[in-house]
């Protein structure tokens, strides 16, 4: 456990108290570089967060750039404190048998600027646009959005975030988030589609096999319309 890094975290003015909880969770188990791998479940049991709060968490301390996340594995993330930098002095043990180390000192003052110093917020701008990287991320992690759906929710993040008129670090991280979200969004929605579309089609091969039996529904009824009638109680 680095102290200096428990420390900075209560230092961090967040909006948020579950991110703030969950940078506190972090520090806790940060080595004397600022550097932890605490699962999922690890920061659970010490938060008392749901899993869902916790990664709502993760990604907003890593979009405010208070954290740096790294893939371990196919399951787990090594996470770092980048303004942590703790270098432990040479100290003689006691004659209890204890050892105290005491981090060390910054030599100049000005190696460490305060944050607001260290990350440039920018306003969003009616020109902004994905780059070439994140359509690849985007078309890489959720290949079921068509081209034409990521330029809609582009326009529709820019559009967003002109009319709140914030200023953010790093607008980038943020469309990640909102695309994430959208695919989360039409995940839900699909299966709803895919019944409409399965109840279109077979109310098209009953029309098809009666006409070619020559019977045909009431002018302006096709069995189409007969079945949505059914379905809705008329």
């Amino acid at each position: 456990m680095a102290i200096a890094a428990i420390e900075w975290a209560f230092t961090q003015r967040l909006d948020n108290p579950t991110a703030k909880l969950v940078l506190l969770a972090l520090a806790d188990h940060a080595d004397s570089n600022g550097l932890c791998w605490p699962s999922i479940s690890r920061i659970e049991q010490r938060t008392g967060l749901s899993r869902s709060s916790v990664i709502r968490a993760l990604a907003d301390l890593e979009e405010r750039r208070l954290i740096a996340r790294t893939r371990r594995g196919p399951t787990s993330n090594s996470y770092t404190l980048p303004s942590v930098t703790v270098t432990p002095e040479k100290c003689q043990p006691d004659t209890s048998g204890s050892v105290t180390v005491t981090p060390k000192p910054s030599v100049e003052p000005s190696m460490k600027p305060k944050r607001a110093q260290r990350i440039q917020l920018s306003a969003m701008t009616a020109d902004w646009q994905a780059d070439a990287d994140l359509w690849k991320w985007a078309h890489d992690s959720f290949p079921a959005l068509t081209r034409e759906d990521l330029t809609h929710e582009t326009d529709r993040f820019r559009d967003h975030w002109i009319s709140k008129a914030e200023r953010r670090a790093d607008w980038r991280a943020s469309w990640r988030n909102w695309i994430r979200n959208a695919a989360k969004f039409a995940a839900r929605s699909r299966p709803a589609h895919r019944l409409d579309r399965v109840r279109e089609t077979n109310a098209e091969r009953i029309d098809a096999a009666m006409a070619r039996h020559g019977v045909s529904p009431a002018p302006g009824r096709s069995h189409l319309r007969l079945i949505a009638d059914r379905d809705s109680g008329h």
